[in-house]
């Protein structure tokens, strides 16, 4: 498998972290979300262009926030039944889970700054 954070800036082609035909099911992705204390969520395609420009933003949030922040991405592609459970309407759409429970979300672009404000904010909330 290629990773995506290996391609980006290389001059090559972006391509999913995920192997062709990669279904989540619905458990696996509860069980994602409430493994971790903080999960970062990016529903994107590798056909949407708003989707490749936030990659290189995602990635260096994974590098500041290394200890409290896992992140991962559902392919639209791949995953239709799950978007669609999810009421994912739009890409890319980033979801922000603490503790299993969904605490923020933006869809469309977002700059570093805005990004890295809201997992700080929601770094510290108390769920219960």
């Amino acid at each position: 498998d290629v990773c995506s954070s290996d391609l980006v800036g290389s001059g090559n082609a972006l391509v999913s972290t995920k192997s062709k035909n990669a279904k989540i099911t619905s458990q696996q992705f509860n069980e994602s979300i409430k493994g971790n204390e903080l999960v970062l969520v990016n529903y994107a395609s590798n056909f949407c262009g708003i989707c490749r420009r936030l990659v290189p933003i995602i990635d260096s949030l994974k590098n500041t926030h290394a200890t409290n922040l896992s992140v991962f991405e559902v392919g639209f592609d791949d995953n239709l039944a799950l978007f669609k459970e999810l009421q994912i309407t739009a890409l890319p759409t980033l979801a922000l889970y603490k503790n299993g429970i969904l605490v923020w979300k933006n869809t469309g672009f977002i700059s570093y700054e805005f990004l890295h404000t809201a997992i700080e904010s929601k770094a510290n909330l108390v769920i219960k």
